[in-house]
């Protein structure tokens, strides 16, 4: 059976080429890997990470990703799951998920489970 498999390689992201500003974005992702976005003149080990990318507060981190949220109904959870927000601490996580769930429609619930 294994002289029937063909092994494909992927040489292009396709869903990050639609536009300059991802192409630039990929590029940078790319620097970043190869470790050439470390500034090495401090000799603190920091990443220079493009204005463009930067947000000054989670007000404006948050617009910036649920500008175009419905405001009539709850949103779909893909709409919710095309907008995943990474944090290195639990808490911060937290903070920003209350932080965003004021800004969504209707009445919050919390749903608790019972672990077994």
């Amino acid at each position: 059976m294994w002289h029937h498999i063909s092994v494909l390689h992927l040489t292009e992201n396709m869903r990050l080429n639609h536009n300059s500003t991802e192409r630039e974005f990929a590029q940078w992702l790319l620097s970043l890997g190869h470790g050439s976005t470390v500034d090495l003149d401090t000799g603190t080990g920091s990443i220079s990470i493009p204005s463009n990318m930067v947000c000054e507060d989670k007000d404006s981190l948050i617009q910036s990703l649920y500008r175009s949220m419905p405001h009539t109904s709850t949103p779909s959870p893909q709409y919710c799951y095309d907008r995943v927000l990474l944090a290195p601490l639990n808490d911060d996580v937290q903070k920003l998920n209350t932080h965003i769930l004021q800004h969504f429609p209707g009445l919050s619930r919390t749903y608790t489970s019972a672990d077994t």
